[in-house]
């Protein structure tokens, strides 16, 4: 993960909310790298480090702040994309794990933002993330 933009940024939040929608918007990202470059991959081998395209972070301060995070995860296709505010949606795999993929992380992480006054929204470019 990389980070640019204001690293030393100061404002008023909530540490759990802002963690919770960090971690849920991080983990789709990254899960999303490693399916798609995995897969790529000619190896049976695991992906680590250099091998996988980073996740960028982006924080960007003015009278608002942004955070911007982008990856190489291939988008989300166009038939799914008008769901993934629908809490139980899911674009992951069936039986990937008892911790992941209830369709539940998106739009709650967005409730949490807009109810302290903020917004969340995906801008998606199919196939590169």
């Amino acid at each position: 993960v990389y980070i640019d933009g204001l690293k030393d940024i100061r404002c008023s939040y909530i540490p759990e909310h802002l963690y919770t929608i960090m971690l849920e918007l991080l983990k789709n990202s990254m899960r999303a790298t490693v399916e798609l470059h995995g897969r790529q991959s000619n190896s049976h081998e695991p992906l680590f480090g250099e091998s996988l395209p980073p996740t960028r972070i982006t924080i960007c301060g003015g009278e608002d702040i942004i955070i911007r995070i982008s990856d190489r995860g291939g988008g989300i296709p166009p038939h799914s994309f008008g769901r993934i505010w629908n809490f139980s949606f899911s674009t992951a795999p069936q039986g990937i794990g008892e911790l992941a993929g209830f369709g539940h992380g998106l739009p709650l992480s967005r409730r949490y933002a807009r109810y302290w006054g903020g917004d969340m929204d995906v801008f998606n470019m199919e196939n590169l993330g």
